[in-house]
């Protein structure tokens, strides 16, 4: 098989496996004292990276989520509205404003972060250990390339 034969063959692969990934963990729902919280995918994702990183520029959040700077602003918005995260100006660059996660954006982070956690074990409980040392594998090599390519950027 030629190189674009397999590039066309992994092409497919991986557009078949971000669609079921977020089909069967991308429904991220909470209820906190009567009041129910939908999250959409990226807002999700975005959470999670304010909630690891303490804060995060836009520019932080564009470059990790690989989406642009009025997309990270339209999820942002969206956490601030819902008091998840809010904004402040970064004190050693006035231009640079980060996000960060509210007290109701950590708990609601640590209670859906369960949440995922245990979906995502339901999902993988009927693989044998063998199956799962298969896939870290094959994910952990493929973070590798992933990482080798962005820094030949």
């Amino acid at each position: 098989m030629q190189n674009q034969e397999k590039l066309d063959e992994l092409f497919n692969i991986v557009s078949m496996i971000g669609p079921m990934f977020k089909k069967t963990f991308g429904c991220i729902q909470s209820i906190n004292d009567n009041e129910i919280i939908k999250l959409a995918f990226n807002q999700k994702i975005c959470l999670d990276l304010i909630h690891f990183s303490g804060e995060a520029s836009m520019s932080l959040i564009s470059a990790a989520m690989g989406i642009s700077h009025q997309q990270v602003t339209r999820v942002v918005n969206d956490l601030v509205k819902l008091g998840l995260v809010d904004r402040k100006k970064d004190p050693n660059n006035k231009r640079v404003i980060l996000a960060y996660e509210t007290e109701k954006g950590k708990e609601l982070h640590l209670k859906l972060h369960g949440f995922f956690k245990k979906s995502f074990y339901d999902y993988f409980k009927n693989y044998s250990t063998k199956e799962i040392d298969e896939i870290i594998n094959h994910i952990t090599a493929l973070g590798k390339l992933f990482k080798l390519t962005e820094t030949n950027d």
